[in-house]
């Protein structure tokens, strides 16, 4: 097995071919996540408009796809110790503070505040 292994990954263009069916997948990824705005501002507002409604599931879905379940996490915690307005404040008073990536099928997802 170690032997066929070491074989493939020489093969010439085998690893550029692997990295580019890797990212095929990941670009596959981004055209079936729709959670998101067309700008950051309206992603940023239906992740606040979310957290008012207290849908984290919803909320966490408008993090960049890496991020969404230690995010759900997190506001898990929030809502257990009764923080979500806290956060809100907090999120309403620092927008611009927040960063956001664009996926390839033109919607903006939050990558950290």
């Amino acid at each position: 097995m170690a032997v066929g292994l070491v074989f493939t990954n020489t093969l010439p263009g085998y690893r550029s071919w692997h990295y580019k069916k890797a990212n095929d997948k990941i670009v596959e990824f981004d055209h079936e996540d729709n959670d998101g705005g067309q700008t950051p501002a309206e992603t940023l507002d239906m992740f606040i408009d979310a957290l008012e409604k207290a849908d984290l599931e919803l909320a966490s879905k408008y993090f960049i796809t890496e991020k969404q379940q230690s995010w759900l996490k997190i506001l898990r915690e929030y809502a257990e110790n009764d923080l979500l307005d806290q956060l809100i404040k907090e999120i309403e008073s620092t927008r611009e503070k927040v960063t956001f990536q664009k996926y390839s099928n033109g919607t903006w997802k939050i990558k950290d505040f």
